[in-house]
């Protein structure tokens, strides 16, 4: 027996009222779904107290980690898993490293030690070689007296400065009348004085005589300063 037009269209929109219905239900399911979903805020930067008190209050459980960091204080966040901006259910364990500060280095002593030896235990503690001010001594030449900043403020690569001895300052002494003399003479006076030789040069003036020095007659000077002569060619 066929059945009647009517009933066709009668069963056929029943049909689509249930289809209608069954899509109402898990659009509104997946809507309200969505809708219990949380966004991870961004706490990086916070304080602890401040960062932690934001999670909770999004209903997300906070689970903290410390680790050291070369530049965000202690007790601030360093960073946060998941990320920022990202959709979890709620009481969903967000993981948050906290800083426990800067990180140090063990003690480093290196007064007394020659300049050489010095950057070597630098280099090897991850430090470098800040300003170098030399003074002088009773500390032997080229040994350390001193540095900045001292040991337990220290951070992986941190410049350090060194305050280096020059040895016992010299004896000063004025420095001779030279001009007139032979050279041969002048210059084992030089010698004798404990300076350094320069140059010499040749200009016009007695042959083999100074006729000019540098530093000047009775300048003070003291020992291991150059001195530079001009002698007559003629």
């Amino acid at each position: 027996m066929k059945k009647s037009p009517l009933i066709k269209d009668i069963i056929f929109f029943l049909i689509l009222l249930v289809v209608a219905g069954v899509s109402s239900v898990v659009t509104i399911y997946l809507i309200s779904g969505r809708n219990d979903l949380i966004e991870i805020p961004d706490i990086s930067g916070k304080d602890v107290v401040s960062g932690l008190s934001i999670l909770k209050k999004k209903g997300l459980e906070p689970e903290t980690t410390y680790e050291k960091h070369p530049y965000i204080p202690k007790n601030y966040v360093i960073a946060q898993e998941p990320a920022p901006g990202k959709r979890v259910p709620s009481n969903k364990r967000v993981k948050v490293v906290l800083s426990s500060g800067k990180p140090k280095l063990a003690t480093l002593e290196i007064r007394g030690k020659t300049l050489s030896s010095a950057k070597i235990l630098l280099s090897h503690a991850g430090l470098r070689e800040g300003f170098l001010t030399y003074i002088y001594s009773d500390e032997p030449k080229d040994t350390v007296i001193s540095f900045r900043p001292q040991s337990g403020e220290l951070m992986r690569g941190e410049k350090i400065n060194l305050l280096i001895s020059q040895g016992i300052e010299p004896e000063p002494f004025f420095m001779p009348d030279l001009i007139g003399k032979d050279i041969d003479e002048a210059t084992m006076t030089v010698k004798a004085m404990g300076c350094l030789l320069g140059t010499i040069t040749i200009g016009s003036g007695t042959k083999k005589t100074v006729i000019k020095q540098e530093p000047v007659a009775y300048m003070r000077t003291n020992k291991g300063a150059v001195v530079n002569l001009t002698a007559g060619a003629k």
